[in-house]
């Protein structure tokens, strides 16, 4: 059985090998142009999606890569609703 962190490494050599030139996966992804150095690259799999952000210098080598997390409550026995939205109910 693989460990629960092989498809994090997956999802960002893949997401890598997507944007970086002259590699097999090269130009299966259109991407968005970057901001600030950075990409965003969407990698799907059979439970989900992995959102991996890349880092590049100005001359395009890889300066570093990792996933984005979130931890919001979604559900705890009530419904987890923002408050912001409490007057468009009422």
């Amino acid at each position: 059985r693989c460990h629960a962190s092989i498809g994090v490494f997956g999802a960002v050599s893949v997401a890598t090998a997507c944007i970086m030139p002259d590699t097999v996966a090269a130009g299966l992804y259109h991407a968005s142009p970057a901001q600030e150095g950075r990409q965003r690259v969407s990698v799907e799999h059979p439970s989900g999606e992995f959102s991996v952000v890349i880092s590049r210098n100005a001359q395009g080598e890889l300066t570093g890569s990792g996933l984005l997390r979130s931890a919001r409550l979604l559900f705890d026995g009530r419904v987890a609703i923002p408050a912001s939205l409490w007057p468009l109910i009422e």
